[in-house]
């Protein structure tokens, strides 16, 4: 029997960066909408005014790639994480560290800096 996508993400627990952005929601729509993953933990960098888990429920219910699931209890299966890419040890608490090391079986990175104009240096640390 060969690798079956359905097969490896049954029951599976995800951390996926970069879900606010385009690939990563395009990524986490597919994830809940095709797969029986049990629980997909998104990393969110905390904004000054919001906190990650209501950045999570805006990015859920406003974003048009979303539209499909609005309403259907597996949403409940996204969790935020608050942290920063460009942060040690991706500005995780150690709480939530020690929580991913145990449930996490699959990464999906799509965390990605797409500013055209920054200086060389600047992307090399990205």
């Amino acid at each position: 029997m060969g690798y079956s996508i359905q097969r490896h993400f049954r029951n599976g627990t995800v951390l996926l960066t970069g879900a606010s952005g385009y690939v990563g929601i395009l990524c986490l729509e597919k994830l809940l909408r095709t797969t029986d993953v049990a629980r997909v933990y998104v990393l969110l960098r905390p904004k000054r005014n919001e906190d990650v888990a209501t950045q999570l429920r805006k990015m859920l219910h406003e974003c048009s790639v979303m539209h499909l699931l609005r309403g259907n209890p597996v949403l409940e299966k996204v969790v935020p994480i608050a942290g920063n890419m460009l942060a040690t040890d991706l500005g995780i608490s150690l709480e939530d560290r020690r929580r991913l090391q145990r449930e996490v079986d699959t990464v999906i990175h799509c965390a990605a800096d797409i500013r055209l104009e920054a200086g060389i240096k600047e992307l090399l640390q990205a």
